[in-house]
């Protein structure tokens, strides 16, 4: 995938689902039959239920899709495009029919340093927050979801973050606020969507601003975008709610309170680390927090939060990750 070899798991046979995070739209897909009378198709999809979509047999073998023909080389290559929440399939078919298919699944994040290019008021909100706390002037802004699910705390589960191309907002939602909400970010709102949506209530919540109620969301683009990402120190205020791209090896692990340190000072985090990864939303979240072990080399991609007095980066899915490679 673009040259890179770090997808979650490692690549060893018998696994056939991988995460990765790749940096741009175009994607290069290279790979080796093991027959050269094999038929291999490379293929994208959006949907998130297409191995139980009834036409998904007849569009994964679409003439479009077909990356090497039987008796072709043994090499294979094609690059495709893509954007956030996709998943890439590569299908081997066998010259033997009787044989079955094999699959391999690729769901990768996409990410990007081009800017949005819009303001959707989030910096102004932010600035009003932090100079009136509860008592700012409620708004209506626009930004992209960066993150969704993602756990605020044991109470707060379906927490979000959002951005424009001057900051990032981070929306902590306890499960009774989330609950009353009369549009939730349900499916619709996919991670790369435009939408906006009316700041209720805001704090200071020990040095960082933060939404803690919307209401009027709206979905205002639902076409995933690649993310973009900034990258260097983010140790400051401005890194506060942004996606932070960071390659660092891991010094310690995360301990239970959720807090983890990089052997260069900086820091990363899980909120509620016992908790969430012992109640996960899907296995490979478990498998990829626990990769953080002393010496692990790699690049994560995640949003900066406030948290216990100290800027972290906060792993959240294996998609927004990709281990360092020595060589890549």
């Amino acid at each position: 995938m673009n040259g890179k070899t770090g997808f979650f798991p490692e690549f060893y046979y018998g696994t056939t689902q991988y995460y990765g995070a790749v940096e741009g739209t175009q994607l290069t897909v290279k790979c080796k039959k093991t027959q050269l009378e094999q038929t291999v198709y490379i293929a994208k999809t959006s949907l998130t239920d297409y191995e139980t979509n009834a036409a998904w047999d007849s569009y994964i073998e679409n003439a479009e899709n077909l990356a090497s023909a039987p008796g072709s080389a043994i090499e294979v290559s094609k690059t495709i495009t893509v954007t956030m929440g996709d998943t890439v399939i590569i299908r081997v078919k066998p010259s033997d029919t009787n044989k079955a298919n094999r699959e391999y699944l690729f769901k990768v994040g996409v990410f990007t340093t081009t800017p949005y290019g819009f303001d959707g008021g989030i910096k102004a909100l932010l600035d009003d927050i932090t100079l009136k706390g509860e008592n700012f002037t409620k708004v209506v802004v626009q930004g992209i979801i960066t993150l969704k699910d993602f756990w605020g705390w044991e109470n707060a589960k379906k927490c979000m973050f959002i951005e424009d191309d001057k900051a990032g907002l981070y929306v902590f939602l306890n499960d009774a606020v989330y609950a009353g909400l009369k549009t939730k970010p349900d499916g619709r709102f996919k991670i790369g969507s435009k939408v906006s949506m009316r700041i209720s209530a805001g704090q200071v919540y020990y040095g960082m601003a933060e939404a803690v109620g919307i209401d009027e969301l709206t979905l205002l683009d639902g076409t995933p975008k690649p993310l973009l990402i900034r990258s260097g120190g983010f140790d400051r205020v401005f890194s506060r709610g942004k996606l932070w791209k960071h390659t660092a090896t891991v010094k310690t692990s995360l301990t239970k309170r959720g807090e983890g340190t990089f052997t260069d000072g900086s820091l990363y985090l899980v909120n509620r680390y016992s908790t969430y990864s012992g109640n996960p939303p899907a296995p490979e979240v478990t498998s990829f927090f626990n990769r953080f072990t002393t010496g692990f080399k790699v690049t994560v991609y995640g949003p900066v939060i406030w948290s216990y007095s100290y800027h972290r980066i906060a792993l959240f899915r294996p998609e927004y990750a990709l281990r360092t490679i020595a060589g890549e």
